[in-house]
């Protein structure tokens, strides 16, 4: 499955989503933990026509019965977010109807860094069953730095309108840990982008549409 879509909002629609947002943009650190995410954003919903229109396009393309609206961050300088997953379940707390899929529009491109990393994309390392988190300790602080991210991490960033597509779960219905991802600091200029997590009715149902949706016809 081709992981980006390209020209996935127009360039006007991207720069409208931004002016709207940015007067309304609200810091997002965690009180208890400040450095863990330093970006500003704020939830644009299905009654904004641009944002409405990216939402109900991002839940077609997957199938899905419903997302949580769209979230649109802003990166300066320095600004990042630690790697993490997107979706709620833990194994000692399964989620029903969880975040089934992300598609992460890139509303404008940072000109250096900035890039979406998955340090655990490789897909082998061993997870803690206890916790749904790697064994491996990793360092938050250089996880995107060439010489200290895992092997087989990824780092993605694509043009502005370009949307990077990822499933939070399986196949079969459970929450995939490799799916870990986060947002590299921003080197130079500022980078935008418009989040949709989009969920099932039933997660656990094989039989869930979304699992056989045609997102092959937006890739390059």
């Amino acid at each position: 499955m081709c992981p980006t879509a390209p020209n996935f909002v127009r360039p006007e629609d991207a720069k409208e989503m931004m002016k709207q947002a940015e007067p309304k943009l609200r810091s997002q650190r965690f009180h208890d933990q400040p450095d863990t995410r330093t970006s500003w954003g704020m939830v644009m919903g299905y009654r904004d026509a641009v944002a409405g229109d990216t939402i109900r396009k991002s839940e077609h393309l997957v199938q899905a019965s419903r997302s949580d609206g769209l979230e649109v961050k802003r990166y300066r300088v320095g600004e990042k977010y630690n790697s993490h997953h997107d979706y709620f379940s833990s194994p000692q707390r399964p989620m029903k109807d969880d975040r089934i899929a992300t598609f992460l529009i890139y509303l404008d491109s940072a000109e250096e860094g900035g890039e979406t990393i998955f340090p655990w994309a490789k897909g082998d390392e061993k997870i803690n069953p206890s916790t749904g988190w790697p064994y491996r300790p990793l360092d938050y602080n250089t996880e995107c730095e060439p010489g200290t991210q895992p092997e087989g991490a990824v780092k993605v960033k694509v043009p502005t309108g370009y949307a990077v597509l990822f499933y939070n779960t399986l196949p079969s219905g459970e929450v995939d840990p490799y799916s870990q991802h986060g947002s590299c600091p921003v080197k130079k200029g500022e980078k935008w982008t418009a989040t949709v997590w989009t969920r099932g009715t039933d997660r656990l149902d094989p039989n869930d549409k979304w699992k056989m949706a045609d997102i092959l016809k937006t890739c390059a």
